[in-house]
C-alpha cells in the first residue's frame, strides 16, 4: 500500500504535538515511539531512540517546543522538510528562555505493520551566533 501525502501530514502533526508535550517527560516518552525508528540517526551522530530519548530528558529544568512553520512533503521519497521554531520554557514559570528557528529534514520510512516512523533526522539551525550559543548553553546545563 502506497503512502498518502494526507498521511505523512497528519503523523508529521501528531510528531510534533508529541515531541513538545510527551518527548521530554520520562512518564510520557513511550508515546513517542509510535514516531521514531528504533535505529534512528541523527546528523550529530547521535544513533538509537533510546540514546535520543535519554538526551531529551537531560533538561528538566526546560521543555523544548516545537513549531512547524512550513511543511514540504515528498512523497515518493518519503521526506519531510521543516522549517519550524523550537522555543526553549522554562517549566514551572513558562518563561521563554530562548526561541531559535530550524531546518529540520526528516527521512520516514515504513515498518512491518506499515507505520510511518522517523529513521533520520538532520537539523540546521538559524545562522545567528548569539542564538545558537544561548541555545547550546541550555543543553549544556
Amino acid at each position: 500500500m502506497a503512502v498518502t501525502y494526507e498521511q505523512i501530514r497528519n503523523f508529521m502533526q501528531g510528531y510534533f504535538i508529541g515531541y513538545s508535550e510527551d518527548c521530554q517527560l520520562p512518564e510520557r516518552q513511550h508515546v513517542m515511539d509510535k514516531y521514531y525508528a528504533p535505529d534512528i540517526a541523527f546528523d550529530n551522530g547521535v544513533s538509537g531512540r533510546e540514546i535520543w530519548y535519554r538526551i531529551c530528558l537531560s533538561h528538566p529544568t526546560w521543555q523544548d517546543k516545537v513549531e512547524p512553520r512550513r511543511l514540504c512533503i515528498d512523497v515518493e521519497s518519503l521526506t519531510v522538510s521543516a522549517m519550524v521554531t523550537a522555543t526553549f520554557v522554562e517549566r514551572g514559570t513558562g518563561r521563554i528562555l530562548q526561541q531559535i528557528g530550524m531546518n529540520a529534514f526528516y527521512t520516514l520510512s515504513v515498518d512491518d505493520r506499515g507505520d510511518l516512523k522517523i529513521s533520520r533526522l538532520d537539523v540546521f539551525l538559524e545562522s545567528n551566533l548569539e542564538k545558537v550559543q544561548t541555545m547550546m548553553k541550555y543543553l549544556r546545563g
